[in-house]
């Protein structure tokens, strides 16, 4: 984003960190660009970045560097001009393939990408892109991939390869990705939650719902008023066929106000098969009230709703009134 360094001093230590020898992770300066980058500084504290730009774009032109190059795509970061800043990043690799600072920025800018963020043009105007050929996901993989391979082993790196390769279908290689992360991360950060919810989620497409279901067991011990972990929970034993522990899952997240419109028609259909025909009742109602009969499954609750009219204890004389009230809702949808 645009406030990444927003004062001078900030800028100064950003453009410092260039010149600090890296061994075979950064490119060698010649005497000619260690001059220009000095004056892109200068202009720089005297407040006029627009200049410092130009400057660089001049530089690249006339004799593109990698050192340059990152530098501009630098800049261009700033302005959220990502995709041209993606094209430097991707330039300088191809020039020294061992720039690891360039592969971490192109990995960040793909993920981020991929994600939806905004990308801005010369002239500050957003770009929409229909249809982008880029694979932003597999370019982000590449760039993760490498600047692991280069050095750059933390979490971040780790943790951020898992959520692309999860979005790629890859899910063995995100497990282990997750886990790499969990291994150097702190219990207490808010990224330690993030890796082990992605580990669940390659669990989930894995199929391994045991697996799941207690890693989700440890994260409702810790956060137990999360109804989106009650939930997952469910789901998981739902794929283990456990009908009964699923239903209790799901009647909790009920109970904390985040039962979606899924977890109330599949506890209906438990309670129709346990022949709690009034709960079922209830719960395909506040089913069809979440999601007003857009979805299929709704339309199956609203069916077995009025397949219960048939259930004897619904038909009993002090219950006729409410049976036609339910029937009356459902014909409305």
């Amino acid at each position: 984003s645009s406030d990444v360094c927003s004062s001078d001093l900030e800028y100064r230590n950003a453009v410092a960190l260039n010149f600090i020898p890296r061994g075979e992770t950064e490119p060698d300066f010649d005497p000619a660009e260690v001059e220009d980058m000095r004056k892109v500084f200068e202009l720089r504290q005297k407040g006029k970045g627009d200049r410092a730009v130009q400057l660089l774009e001049r530089m690249h032109a006339e004799n593109p560097t990698p050192h340059a190059a990152v530098q501009l795509a630098f800049e261009y970061q700033l302005d959220e001009r990502l995709r041209d800043a993606a094209s430097l990043y991707a330039f300088a690799v191809g020039e020294y393939p061992q720039f690891l600072r360039a592969w971490q920025q192109l990995a960040a800018i793909h993920f981020q990408l991929a994600n939806g963020a905004s990308d801005r043009d010369a002239a500050g105007d957003e770009v929409v892109v229909e249809d982008d050929p880029v694979d932003h996901y597999a370019e982000a993989q590449r760039a993760f991939q490498q600047a692991i391979g280069l050095g750059l082993v933390n979490e971040q790196n780790y943790g951020y390869l898992g959520l692309t390769l999860l979005a790629r279908q890859r899910y063995i290689e995100a497990e282990t990705a997750f886990r790499s992360a969990l291994m150097m991360s702190d219990v207490d950060k808010t990224l330690y939650k993030n890796w082990r919810q992605g580990l669940v989620q390659s669990y989930f497409k894995q199929r391994r719902y045991a697996d799941a279901a207690a890693m989700l067991g440890t994260l409702i011990d810790e956060t137990p008023d999360d109804p989106k972990l009650w939930l997952f929970q469910g789901n998981a034993y739902i794929g283990l066929g456990d009908a009964q522990r699923a239903a209790e899952n799901f009647q909790i997240a009920y109970q904390l106000g985040g039962a979606d419109a899924p977890a109330l028609l599949t506890l209906g259909d438990i309670y129709v098969n346990d022949g709690l025909a009034e709960d079922a009742v209830d719960r395909y109602l506040a089913a069809i009230e979440l999601d007003a009969g857009k979805s299929p499954r709704v339309l199956r609750g609203a069916r077995s709703l009025l397949r219960l009219s048939e259930i004897d204890a619904l038909r009993s004389e002090e219950h006729t009134s409410e049976l036609q009230s339910r029937q009356y809702l459902v014909c409305r949808l």
